[in-house]
C-alpha cells in the first residue's frame, strides 16, 4: 500500500507588499523597536505571520538595505527564489507577537456560475447569497 503524504504547511508564501493590512500590535510592537520604514515593517509581518517571504528578484527597495536584511534575516536561493526566514536576532525581539487573523487589501472579483456552486456543495439559495453579495 502506497501512502501518500498531504502537505500541511504551505510554502512560503511570495513577498506582495501591499497584500495585507499589518495589524496594529505588530506595527506598534516594530515601531518600539524603532522599526518604522513601511516596507521594513511589511517584512517583518510576514515573518511574524508566515515565518518568512520569498522573491525571484530582490526589488530595490531592499536591495539597498543590505544591512537591515543581514541583521534580521537568514536567506538562501532555492528553486529559482531567495527565500528569507527570520533569524535569531528576529525571535529575540519580535518572538512574543501573538498572531493575528489575516486582512486581505483587496478581494478577487472572480465570478462563479451557479452550476459550479451547487456541483461543491452548495446549496442554490447559498449560490444567490454569494452572487449578491
Amino acid at each position: 500500500m502506497a501512502i501518500k503524504f498531504i502537505r500541511l504547511i504551505p510554502k512560503i508564501p511570495v513577498f506582495k507588499r501591499d497584500m495585507y493590512h499589518i495589524p496594529e500590535n505588530y506595527s506598534k510592537s516594530y515601531e518600539q523597536k524603532r522599526i518604522t520604514d513601511s516596507d521594513e515593517q511589511k517584512a517583518f509581518f510576514y515573518l511574524t505571520q508566515f515565518g518568512g517571504f520569498r522573491f525571484r528578484k530582490l526589488p530595490s527597495y531592499f536591495k539597498d538595505k543590505p544591512q537591515f536584511l543581514e541583521k534580521w534575516f537568514k536567506s538562501k536561493r532555492e528553486y529559482g527564489f531567495s527565500q528569507f526566514k527570520a533569524n535569531t536576532n528576529f525571535i529575540k525581539e519580535f518572538g512574543n507577537i501573538e498572531l493575528e487573523p489575516l486582512l486581505k487589501k483587496r478581494c478577487s472579483e472572480a465570478c462563479y456560475e451557479d452550476k459550479f456552486l451547487l456541483e461543491n456543495g452548495f446549496s442554490l439559495k447559498e449560490a444567490k447569497e454569494i452572487e449578491a453579495f
